[in-house]
């Protein structure tokens, strides 16, 4: 129950902070490609903060925290169901261009944070 509820404060504020950086949306007009361009910052933040909390060794970071922070926070934060829907509507008003370029900038993008983040804090931590 401990760990249920670690989560669901996590995601909570996960889910604050992602509807707090997806009113940014108008600041985030990018090469002139009408992509929804803050669910794509936000995936990537989230990616990038999972690779952190997945890189940090139990000494530097508690097993109840790592579920705060990530199935928690990064989960609530995270937009994977925004950033579907967004693609599927991209495919139903028939621009296929777009909605590849939406997945492709998102996949790559987020496993590239993902990686950096990882990398990035082992670095820091000496491991």
């Amino acid at each position: 129950m401990e760990g249920a509820l670690l989560v669901g404060l996590g995601s909570a504020l996960g889910g604050l902070l992602r509807r707090l950086l997806a009113g940014i949306e108008g600041s985030l007009a990018i090469l002139d490609v009408d992509l929804r361009w803050s669910t794509i910052l936000i995936n990537i933040l989230g990616s990038f903060a999972i690779g952190i909390v997945a890189a940090l060794p139990v000494e530097l970071l508690s097993d109840h925290s790592r579920l705060f922070f990530g199935a928690g926070m990064c989960g609530g934060f995270t937009a994977l169901s925004s950033f579907s829907l967004e693609t599927m509507t991209l495919l139903r008003q028939g621009d296929r261009g777009l909605a590849m370029l939406n997945v492709l900038v998102s996949v790559v993008a987020g496993v590239a944070a993902a990686a950096i983040g990882y990398a990035g804090t082992l670095a820091l931590i000496g491991w």
